[in-house]
């Protein structure tokens, strides 16, 4: 504790450092949660044979039908959709940092941070 009383550049460096690595690994973990919803989704949809599927959002997000909890609020700005990741259903893939992004601001508009 000495060495943030007498070194102040040494404490500031410390705190960026540590929000550093906290937004790293919030991001980590947005990524794995979205791969994750995914793949659920995939399979979810596979197993039910869904011809046609409606949804114009990539699976897990938006208004797929299997996206749960906050995913289903989730929307992409067009220029994030990826016609070369495609869905087993005909739709579009999506670009894995704007969905983190996206989801990042929805977390903390509702968090209020």
């Amino acid at each position: 504790m000495r060495a943030f009383a007498a070194d102040v550049s040494y404490a500031v460096g410390m705190v960026r450092q540590a929000t550093t690595i906290q937004s790293k690994r919030e991001v980590w973990a947005i990524r794995s949660e979205l791969r994750d919803a995914e793949s659920s989704a995939r399979k979810l949809c596979s197993e039910d044979a869904v011809v046609g599927c409606e949804s114009k959002t990539p699976c897990g997000v938006g208004t797929c039908r299997f996206a749960q909890g906050d995913l289903v609020e989730i929307v992409l700005p067009p220029e994030t959709l990826v016609a070369s990741i495609p869905k087993p259903c005909g739709g579009m893939g999506y670009e894995i940092d704007a969905a983190v992004a996206a989801l990042r601001a929805h977390r903390r508009i509702r968090d209020g941070r």
